[in-house]
């Protein structure tokens, strides 16, 4: 029974930020200002990190059942108010920064916290081997919680615009809103049909690394070099990525996201088994971030809080995908499952090429999408 409530939570890291925004979009949209939302679920998720970090020092020696149970729920809540906070976030963003300074932005992001997050991995190494559990892993959740709190409050403080809105919608009219959204604009499709592509591409990402350990008989102290590499392509994202539009990002993404099959297939040696991650990395910040500017880019500034809801939520089930790598890889062996992600992204490149075809080539920004 553990060990189908971890794999619960993995479902929950997996979906929550993007199941639950149709459902928030139509209930916000016709607020001018978004802030409050991101302020309430951001209490809320620090509430639940602070609450199992107590838990942790008063049930982890003698309850440890319970103690999983609580954390799992807590932590749902966490993700939870995480995707409910999303649609805020996004529109946010959307008015706070400009158009041509929000690849930055993302890119910056994703690589100041790849780095934050490499260091704190050694620190929590310490924390773990120097003290007893379960003072261990409550230190861990309180000093997180700490963290948690200090990028909140600095995200609250933004002073946010008003923006223009559409009227307050119910559940089955914010439905019928984003069947609409869909039918009206062909660019909202393709950037979906690319995203979902993928998503669904990424099955066979957990498995490049064991892949790559395996063929080339590499000691585990290696693994380490892997981490190098895929840092090394966050910032190396910093000055490629900036210089493009955003459905050409998505493109190139793509095509970096589709190399480390590429290379497994070819058969591969010391320098192709490390540039594996080298690429996988590139592509998948390429994608994180054009699928964001894309979704603020095509529809209207009054339709973005509804287009946002809808399209992360019909994306939410298809990062489930990555589960059933395993399946393929163990009946049908490792070059299937690297042929099929190879597949995937190409076409998903294909619908990335269609976005960009279709728009202004000397803009950052979209024409019309109606038809």
């Amino acid at each position: 029974s553990s060990r189908f409530l971890i794999g619960l939570g993995s479902i929950f890291e997996y979906t929550s930020w993007y199941l639950p925004q149709l459902f928030v979009a139509g209930r916000i949209q016709h607020r001018e200002k978004k802030k409050f939302l991101y302020v309430y679920m951001a209490v809320l998720r620090f509430l639940s990190i602070f609450t199992i970090a107590w838990l942790v020092f008063f049930l982890g020696s003698s309850y440890p059942s319970l103690l999983l149970f609580l954390f799992l729920t807590l932590f749902a809540v966490y993700a939870i108010c995480g995707g409910i906070a999303g649609v805020a976030f996004m529109d946010i963003v959307a008015k706070s920064i400009d158009p041509d300074k929000r690849t930055l932005f993302w890119n910056l992001r994703r690589a100041i916290g790849g780095t934050l997050g490499a260091v704190s991995g050694i620190w929590v190494r310490r924390i773990i081997g120097n003290n007893p559990f379960p003072i261990n892993y409550a230190k861990i959740f309180f000093i997180a919680s700490g963290i948690i709190a200090a990028g909140f409050t600095f995200f609250s403080l933004i002073s946010e615009r008003e923006g223009k809105t559409e009227r307050k919608l119910k559940t089955r009219e914010t439905i019928r809103e984003g069947i609409k959204l869909w039918r009206d604009m062909p660019l909202l499709r393709y950037l979906y049909y690319s995203r979902g592509l993928l998503a669904i591409a990424a099955l066979s990402l957990p498995f490049y690394s064991i892949y790559v350990k395996e063929t080339l008989s590499l000691p585990e102290k290696n693994v380490g070099y892997f981490v190098v590499l895929v840092m090394s392509a966050k910032f190396a994202g910093l000055f490629i990525w900036p210089r493009l539009p955003s459905s050409l990002i998505l493109f190139f993404g793509s095509l970096s996201f589709a190399m480390p099959s590429v290379l497994c297939l070819s058969g591969i040696n010391l320098l192709t088994g490390y540039s594996v991650f080298f690429f996988l990395s590139l592509g998948i910040t390429g994608i994180t971030i054009s699928y964001l500017n894309l979704l603020m880019e095509i529809p209207p500034e009054e339709k973005r809080v509804m287009a946002v809801g809808f399209l992360n939520t019909l994306i939410g089930p298809l990062m489930l995908f990555p589960m059933v790598g395993g399946i393929i890889a163990d009946f049908f062996g490792y070059q299937v499952l690297f042929s099929i992600s190879l597949v995937l992204s190409l076409s998903g490149s294909f619908f990335a090429w269609k976005i960009f075809s279709m728009k202004d080539r000397t803009s950052s920004r979209f024409p019309e999408n109606r038809r």
